[in-house]
């Protein structure tokens, strides 16, 4: 479990940072993790604000702990997950795709600061 990790304080930490990706996207987010409550994350051509709250949001995601922290340290796709039956989704899909666009991506697939010249 992941005990000393503020949830609210990961998802305004990446809603904080810059998403050029997200450049034509306009929509709303909210994340409902068992047990622990539920963010809203609003997302406008690329600059993202995270509050908490059952908010009414154009995509629902829920999921347990596990595996929010999966997906949004980048080690689980949350479409993958989806498919699973690891989260559930509800409204708008084609933005639940887009949601990598706040996230990292896998960490096998980052490259090391050092490795670059």
């Amino acid at each position: 479990m992941h005990e000393t990790r503020d949830i609210g304080e990961r998802i305004r930490a990446v809603a904080a940072r810059s998403h050029p990706e997200l450049a034509g996207v306009v929509g709303s987010y909210r994340w409902d993790v068992e047990g622990k409550g539920s963010w809203y994350v609003s997302v406008d051509h690329g600059v993202a604000s995270a509050r908490e709250g059952m908010l009414s949001a154009d995509c629902v995601i829920a999921s347990n702990e596990d595996d929010f922290w999966a997906i949004i340290d980048g080690r689980q796709n949350l479409i993958t997950a989806l498919m699973q039956g690891r989260v559930r989704i509800e409204g708008d899909l084609a933005l639940a795709q887009k949601l990598h666009g706040l996230l990292p991506g896998p960490q096998d697939a980052r490259v090391p600061s050092a490795a670059v010249n």
